[in-house]
């Protein structure tokens, strides 16, 4: 099973994607279904699942995200150009359809990260939190070992740096 998109198959008649009669989410399943297909490492990880963890990232580092820095990261991990004709578009149209004091405040953003005040003790509970979580799919996917329960560096490369 090295296709991921075979998972899909069985949502193409599209009789049970609204409503399941047993109450089943069959795109919760599919994506559930990848998401272990990508663990086990029976396929890459797909942009969603690279932008998902981009986007978490920032939201556990900083309890805010930076738009720009989603989409600049995401393009560098799925090793896209960062200067795309449809992103210069949407910066002209945006540079000369909206208010300068907003390009002004979009730019400062960029610089000066955004973040959430007084973030540290949600930011040390979120990332118990999924340090658990990913304990637990380890284990149930018969991965390595989980970390041990003493160590508390975070467990995403970024997430590490942010912390040092």
């Amino acid at each position: 099973l090295r296709d991921k998109d075979i998972i899909w198959m069985c949502v193409s008649c599209n009789k049970c994607t609204y409503v399941c009669p047993r109450d089943v989410a069959p795109e919760g399943v599919m994506k559930a279904t990848s998401h272990w297909l990508e663990l086990k490492g029976y396929t890459p990880k797909s942009p969603s699942m690279i932008f998902d963890e981009v986007f978490s990232e920032q939201v556990i580092a900083r309890g805010k995200i930076e738009d720009t820095e989603v989409l600049k990261d995401f393009l560098q991990r799925t090793k896209q150009p960062l200067l795309q004709d449809w992103l210069k578009q949407i910066v002209w149209q945006v540079a000369t359809k909206l208010p300068i004091a907003w390009g002004i405040k979009s730019m400062w953003a960029m610089v000066f990260k955004p973040k959430t005040n007084n973030w540290g003790k949600a930011r040390a509970a979120i990332e118990d939190y999924i340090h658990e979580q990913e304990a637990k799919h380890r284990t149930a996917l018969k991965l390595d070992k989980p970390r041990a329960a003493n160590d508390d560096r975070p467990s995403h490369p970024a997430h590490r740096a942010a912390a040092e």
